[in-house]
């Protein structure tokens, strides 16, 4: 149980057998009401890397995201983005850093999408973090990439019909009433201005740039959601110069880290499937190979 205040989470450790103190991951969510396996369609992201880093020795903390715990109780039109996700991953990582059953040396956060970008101010704050990974994590205003995500769609086809000019002429209205704070229908629908005020002081890549610990960027080309030219690229041009950022980038992933073929889409996540086996070795490697960590150096 992640346990914030008044606020408890059932939350499932996944653990690897026969391993003496394994380094531990704490899994942080995308955007919405996720469960603890961050159920998407039949698909369940959290639980497959859970699994699959447990085969390669590494333990894992998944929890139910407090939005789904809590839906109908709290204040969303006050929510903050501690609320949502911050204050729980804090909570998760200190729930594991005293638990003498894992590594200390080697606590790493992993945030999807979202949580991705929030990975670097959940360890600036939680001094227990040895390690951080972003994964598809945005750089920009959610407006704007709603916008080309929606887009994306609509051209898969080949062309955009009258229908789907009236459908993003509708979004463009609707975006407009939300940027001065009036009530909106269809996508936007409950979010609120002052949601979108706080996402826009998230600074992921400036917030990374400040620590010392090890990072790592890694996104699939496929990625519809969340933009390779823009999103990626905005990490690797802040960060090119700390020495310790890796970065990977997968050919034939999505914003699930799943592999397909073509233009991404939503069908695709109706699709059951898993996330890369590639992919889960890939970090499995990169957390085997961290350095015990001096945080004493970013505090």
């Amino acid at each position: 149980m992640v346990v914030t205040g008044d606020f408890r989470l059932p939350a499932m450790l996944t653990l690897p057998l026969g391993t003496t103190e394994p380094p531990v991951l704490v899994l942080v969510h995308g955007s919405g009401p996720n469960d603890r396996d961050e159920t998407i369609g039949p698909n369940k992201v959290f639980r497959d890397l859970a699994w699959g880093l447990a085969m390669r020795g590494i333990f894992s903390l998944r929890y139910e995201k407090r939005t789904r715990r809590y839906r109908g109780k709290l204040d969303n039109i006050n929510l903050t983005l501690h609320e949502e996700t911050i204050d729980d991953a804090i909570s998760a990582t200190h729930l594991v850093a005293r638990d003498s059953r894992f590594d200390g040396k080697h606590v790493v956060v992993a945030g999807h999408s979202l949580g991705g970008s929030l990975a670097p101010l959940i360890a600036k704050e939680a001094s227990e973090v040895d390690g951080i990974i972003i994964m598809a994590g945005p750089t920009r205003p959610l407006l704007e990439m709603v916008r080309e995500q929606i887009e994306h769609i609509l051209k898969l086809d080949g062309n955009l019909s009258e229908s789907d000019i009236e459908q993003l002429a509708e979004l463009d209205s609707n975006t407009a009433k939300l940027k001065k704070g009036k009530p909106t229908e269809g996508l936007l629908a409950g979010i609120t201005k002052r949601y979108l005020d706080a996402l826009k002081t998230i600074d992921g890549p400036g917030e990374a740039k400040k620590l010392s610990i090890p990072i790592l960027v890694t996104q699939g080309k496929r990625d519809y959601q969340v933009n390779v030219e823009k999103d990626f690229t905005k990490w690797q041009t802040i960060l090119k110069n700390n020495t310790n950022v890796t970065f990977m980038l997968h050919d034939n992933l999505d914003h699930l880290f799943m592999e397909g073929e073509g233009s991404s889409s939503l069908i695709d996540y109706q699709v059951p499937r898993n996330v890369s086996e590639e992919f889960i070795e890939h970090l499995a490697d990169w957390i085997h190979k961290l350095p015990p960590q001096a945080r004493s150096q970013d505090e």
